[in-house]
C-alpha cells in the first residue's frame, strides 16, 4: 500500500485555503491541466514512503510513535503561494518551519533511515499542495498568477499529533485511510 506520514491541518486552514484556491481559479485565463486538491486533503506530509508491505506497517506506526513522543505540540504558520518545477508542476501554500517542526521530521527521517528505509534526497521542505499542473500552457499561467499572491495569508494551526496514511489513487482522485494518529506531548 502507498504510505505518508503526514501533520493533519485544522478546518479553518483548510476553509482558508479553499477560498483562495476558488479565488485562483477565477483568475486563470484557463484552467485545463491543473488538478486541484479538495481542500479536505490538503495536509503536512513529513515523509512520502510510497509502497509499504503490510509486514512493515507496525515497523513504520513504532518508529513515527517514538519519534512523537519526544516531541511537544507547536503552531505554524500558513501563507504565500509558489510553485514547484519549471516550468510548475505543483502550487503550494507556504508554511514557515518552525524548530519544533524541523526537528520532528528529522527525526522521523532518522529513525526510518536507521531502520533501512531510503533517505530522502532532498531536503525537507514545508508545504501545503494546492493543486498539481499537467501541461505546460496550464504552468505558465499558474506561474504568472503566483506572483501576486506570494503574501496570501491564511493563519496559523496547532500541530498537535502526527499520521501515517494509506493512500489509494483512484479515477475520481486519492482517498486517504488513517492508519496511525500519534499525539505529540
Amino acid at each position: 500500500m502507498r504510505v505518508f506520514i503526514a501533520i493533519d491541518v485544522e478546518p479553518h486552514i483548510l476553509k482558508g485555503i479553499g477560498a483562495l484556491q476558488k479565488e485562483l481559479r477565477g483568475n486563470l485565463h484557463q484552467s485545463r491541466g491543473i488538478k486541484w486538491v479538495r481542500p479536505e486533503l490538503i495536509h503536512l506530509t513529513l515523509k512520502f514512503l510510497g509502497e509499504v508491505g503490510d509486514d512493515s506497517i507496525c515497523e513504520v506506526c513504532e518508529i513515527v510513535r517514538h519519534a512523537a513522543e519526544c516531541h511537544q505540540a507547536f503552531s505554524i504558520n500558513v501563507d504565500g503561494i509558489g510553485v514547484f518545477g519549471r516550468p510548475a508542476r505543483v502550487l503550494w501554500m507556504g508554511t514557515d518551519t518552525p524548530v519544533e517542526l524541523a526537528e520532528l521530521q528529522a527525526d522521523i527521517e532518522m529513525g526510518l533511515v536507521e531502520a533501512g528505509w531510503p533517505a530522502d534526497r532532498k531536503k525537507y521542505s514545508a508545504h501545503l499542495t494546492m493543486a498539481r499542473i499537467k501541461n505546460t500552457k496550464a504552468a505558465i499561467d499558474v506561474s504568472k498568477l503566483v506572483d501576486g499572491y506570494e503574501m496570501a495569508k491564511i493563519g496559523s494551526f496547532f500541530a498537535d499529533s502526527v499520521c501515517i496514511y494509506k493512500s489509494e489513487l483512484t479515477s475520481d482522485g486519492p482517498e486517504y485511510t488513517l492508519l496511525s494518529r500519534t499525539k505529540l506531548h
